[in-house]
């Protein structure tokens, strides 16, 4: 009865309220501590979809955006598309801060157009979530780790790419990569 109740917006991991992936539907990644830039599409132009920042705040988007830097340098969770939203983000990358991006998290449910080069260079990234990526008939993932040093592993059979995919040097420079799975894919 004398404890005191924790302050769950600083809780890590899956106990941490709106931490994917069971039952998602957002895109999340984690960042650690320090400034993080995005480019982020809408799927169509002038219809907007949800940023949630690792601190809490949220941002309505409905155009596109090369660089837009997070409010704050704490670390956290970023999650894009909310499920009220009336449009959502089809094509994202990460345009600065890269080195503060560690998790996927969840894919979210929407299909994705474009992750070329989406996490380049982002070389402290140690796990790529095993929930379903949905690809939209281009689905271009070229790129997608190029140069992500920490990834040791990749497990991708729960990709749904049918719809369509560009796959080319998805993985190129993963010198630490010693598990990749596409089976079924």
């Amino acid at each position: 009865l004398g404890m005191p109740i924790p302050d769950l917006s600083n809780k890590p991991g899956p106990g941490r309220p709106g931490y994917g992936p069971t039952g998602s539907y957002a895109f999340q990644f984690e960042v650690s501590a320090g400034q993080v830039g995005i480019a982020v599409v809408p799927n169509i132009n002038g219809i907007g979809f949800t940023i949630t920042w690792q601190d809490g705040t949220s941002q309505l988007i409905s155009a596109a955006q090369t660089n837009l830097q997070s409010p704050t340098t704490q670390a956290g969770i970023i999650s894009i598309n909310k499920e009220t939203d009336t449009g959502f983000c089809d094509d994202f990358s990460i345009a600065s801060g890269e080195e503060f991006v560690t998790k996927v998290i969840s894919w979210g449910e929407n299909p994705w157009n474009r992750l070329v080069a989406a996490f380049d260079n982002c070389t402290n990234l140690t796990s790529v979530s095993e929930t379903s990526l949905i690809t939209d008939s281009l689905g271009n993932l070229a790129a997608t780790f190029k140069d992500c040093t920490g990834l040791t592993e990749a497990v991708c059979n729960n990709w749904n790419l049918s719809a369509g995919s560009t796959i080319s040097d998805i993985f190129n420079g993963c010198t630490n990569l010693t598990k990749l799975d596409f089976t079924g894919v």
